[in-house]
Formats: C-alpha cells, sequence, structure tokens
C-alpha cells in the first residue's frame, strides 16, 4: 500500500496489484462501498474507486482509498515494551470489536483478522476508534451462518481450527483471530511466537507448529488446564470460553463487550510509546 495523490489535490492509499488479482480489488472496493456508503459505518476507510495501472514494469489495478494511520502492528512495536497493558489493550480489542461486529451484521466474514489489518483513523480519538482494511479474503455468510474454504489468514493469528483445508469457516474463526490479536496487544507476542522465530523449519512446519501451540492456547483458556507460560487475566478465558460456544448473537457480543469493560477499567501501569515524529509509513506489508 502507497501513499499517493487523488487527482492532484487529495492525499490518498493505495493499494497496487498485479494482473489476475483484479477481482479481490473488486470485492474489496465493493465491501467498502457497502459499509461507508450505503450503511453509513465509520468503522472503515472511505473509498475512491478503481484505477488501472500502467508502468515500464508492467500492469496492474489500484484500489484508491482514504489515508489512515498507523496499523496496530505498528503501535504495539513503537511502545517501549512492545506491548499495550491490560487498560489500553482491551480499549484497542473494544474498537476492534466494533469493526468486525459491523462486517458481521452486514453479512460478511473478513478471514484475516490481524493487528495490522486496524489502522487509526484520521482526526478521532485514540484508541475508541479504528478502521478494519483488506476484504480480499472475505467471503459472504451463507444463510446458515458458515462458510466452506481452504486455509485463511496467516499462522499467527489465523484460528486454531482452520488448519484442515475442509474446515468449516464461520463468525467464531474471526473472534479467535481478534482475541489472539488482543492477547500480543496486551502482553506482547506469546512465547511460542518468539521460539518460532529462531526454529530453523520451512513455512509449512512453522504452519503446523504455530497451530498446535495455539491449540495448546485454547485448551488453557477454555479448559482451565494449568500451564505456567500463560499468566492471563481471568476475563480473557471467560471471553474463549464464549467464542467456544459461539451461537452468533448480539448476546455473544454483548458478553465479550462486558469483559473487555472490565479489563479497562483495571488501572494497571501504562505503557510507553517511543516518540518518532519523522517516521511515515508510506508502504505497509
Amino acid at each position: 500500500v502507497y501513499r499517493a495523490t487523488w487527482h492532484g489535490a487529495t492525499t490518498v492509499a493505495a493499494k497496487v496489484v498485479g494482473p489476475g488479482k483484479q477481482c479481490k480489488l473488486q470485492q474489496e472496493l465493493a465491501i467498502m462501498e457497502e459499509m461507508v456508503n450505503k450503511r453509513g459505518s465509520p468503522l472503515f476507510p472511505k473509498p475512491y474507486g478503481l484505477q488501472n495501472l500502467c508502468t515500464e514494469i508492467g500492469r496492474g489495478e489500484v484500489l484508491v482509498m482514504e489515508l489512515c494511520g498507523d496499523d496496530l502492528g505498528v503501535v504495539r512495536r513503537k511502545k517501549l515494551n512492545k506491548k499495550c497493558g491490560l487498560a489500553e489493550g482491551s480499549q484497542i480489542g473494544l474498537a476492534m470489536l466494533d469493526a468486525i461486529m459491523a462486517l458481521h451484521f452486514a453479512g460478511w466474514l473478513h478471514g484475516d483478522i490481524k493487528p495490522n489489518q486496524f489502522v487509526k483513523a484520521p482526526h478521532e480519538m485514540w484508541p475508541n476508534h479504528l478502521l478494519l482494511l483488506d476484504f480480499d479474503k472475505s467471503v459472504a455468510i451463507k444463510a446458515d451462518m458458515s462458510t466452506k474454504m481452504g486455509f485463511k489468514g496467516c499462522s499467527k493469528y489465523a484460528s486454531h481450527m482452520v488448519h484442515e483445508d475442509e474446515h468449516v469457516y464461520t463468525a467464531a474463526d474471526d473472534l479467535w483471530s481478534w482475541l489472539f490479536a488482543v492477547i500480543t496487544m496486551i502482553y506482547g507476542e506469546t512465547p511460542w511466537l518468539e521460539k518460532l522465530k529462531d526454529l530453523k523449519i520451512n513455512r509449512r512446519e512453522k504452519r503446523v507448529y504455530a497451530f498446535a501451540e495455539k491449540r495448546k492456547l485454547v485448551s488453557w483458556l477454555c479448559a482451565g488446564e494449568r500451564d505456567e507460560t500463560y499468566d492471563y487475566h481471568e476475563s480473557l478465558r471467560r471471553i474463549a470460553g464464549i467464542i467456544n460456544d459461539w451461537v452468533d448473537t448480539r448476546a455473544n457480543f454483548a458478553e465479550i463487550r462486558q469483559q473487555l469493560y472490565l479489563m479497562v477499567s483495571l488501572d494497571d501501569t501504562q505503557s510507553i510509546e517511543l516518540s518518532d515524529s519523522t517516521q511515515i509509513r508510506t508502504v505497509r506489508g
């Protein structure tokens, strides 16, 4: 994603894809137009349209959208200890949840929830307002609230249940990815992620390892099995139980929000953000 100028005046974000991937941008544009223009949601970037791209190195297509602030991955890494703490991390979790709720109630599953899919909204109070990005892996929710699909997401944040190619993807899978992301925002990267960086194994083996470790984490969260590796707030275990028993109703979201509010109210040590006023992120990877 690049910083660009739209019609010589407005500074925008431009997502560029190569030949053969235009249909994904068309889907992204359609979802953004539905959420922003038809439904009036403030939780998604404003879309400007698609443009053909022709350069010396090839052709492609560009999705032009509103320019936003840092994504949550950048926000967390700017912290002195690379974590946001319980109160701020829970506030971030609430803002993330609002956008996911809006997307689900509009009839879409995201399919790739992770911190860098959420960005700071322009001219809004942090951290109560975030925008959700990237809908190239999104699928429409069927009448039975489930959709068969292959592996979606990334190994770090994908639901522990989507390792199988024929997994029936549901709203709960988006919520598991959201919970893994919230835990990372609050506490920093989990111990197994740190270990994963040092393993000399191929990409597929890393995925298998990641999913095995996430299943252990979920087992601890849901079943209360003792594991000294994790020391997470009790409300996160309650949230995991809600997602594990997901029936996809507004009541589920309300219960999760209640647990997040409990954590927001706690006066934990505030994290410190490193100052870097000269940094401008023009490419998001």
